[in-house]
């Protein structure tokens, strides 16, 4: 690094630090819970796009593939909702109540907006995706 690299480094660390800026800390939600999205035909193409793009093959297997996907908050205040995303498609707008323990991690890492969530995807025999959030 050169020494103009360094010092506007060690400048945005000490004015970070003089804001009270803090890095996030939260990459992936961590969660006991896993949430079921129930099945819909826009969970199928974000999926199978997934699926084309990373060469799935055991589709049918036990648990499932594991993936990540971007949890972001739309709105704000009491009516902000998470909203799922894989591969810039919408995978599902929760709930409020479906939404709330994840965006409490999510305010207690510096008010975070968006971040990642871990998912499972298991074609079922009717040829549907059953998508699991871990939230």
């Amino acid at each position: 690094m050169s020494a103009d690299g360094a010092w506007q480094t060690v400048s945005v660390d000490i004015i970070q630090k003089l804001f009270g800026y803090k890095e996030p800390t939260l990459m992936v939600i961590e969660s006991e819970r896993w949430l079921d999205l129930a099945p819909s035909a826009d969970i199928d193409a974000a999926v199978e796009k997934r699926c084309r793009k990373e060469g799935w093959t055991d589709h049918r297997e036990e648990p499932g593939h594991e993936f990540r996907c971007m949890a972001m908050i739309q709105g704000g205040g009491m009516t902000g909702v998470l909203e799922i995303h894989s591969l810039g498609l919408v995978l599902a707008t929760l709930s409020r109540e479906e939404s709330e323990p994840a965006m409490a991690q999510m305010r207690e890492d510096n008010n975070l907006r968006a971040t990642g969530v871990r998912a499972r995807g298991l074609l079922d025999a009717d040829g549907r995706w059953r998508i699991s959030l871990n939230l």
